[in-house]
């Protein structure tokens, strides 16, 4: 389980992580073409006011996903996120998983067809 001092780690190495996402090319940009990741690289990605930070593993022919969920934080007053939710699911190859925001974004997270890579992509939503 993690402890508070973990997460706040996590999260702070997330914050370095979120800057990096700045400077992605144009395909990780919302509606966009997916980004794909090997094992245990970590991606980020903005969900209006929310911030994802994850990696995964292949674990038995399946990409066992790790997901943070946290308040984005704070640039003006320098503050980082009080908590965060984790979020661990197993997708099989060619599956995906979402996870939507109250602000009409989605994080589309699809297991490759070999487990060996993740791609993601960030879509805006129709209708919540």
């Amino acid at each position: 389980m993690f402890t508070l001092s973990r997460i706040a780690a996590f999260l702070a190495a997330a914050t370095l992580t979120v800057g990096a996402v700045a400077l992605m090319p144009a395909s990780a940009a919302v509606g966009s073409d997916a980004m794909q990741f090997p094992p245990k690289q970590a991606f980020s990605q903005a969900l209006g006011s929310k911030q994802a930070v994850g990696f995964f593993e292949e674990k038995n022919g399946r990409c066992h996903v790790t997901l943070m969920v946290a308040e984005a934080f704070d640039e003006v007053n320098g503050r980082m996120p009080a908590s965060a939710a984790r979020i661990t699911t197993a997708i099989e190859p060619l599956q995906s998983t979402m996870v939507e925001s109250a602000e009409a974004l989605s994080l589309k997270v699809t297991c490759g067809a070999d487990a060996r890579t993740v791609s993601i992509e960030t879509t805006v939503n129709s209708v919540m």
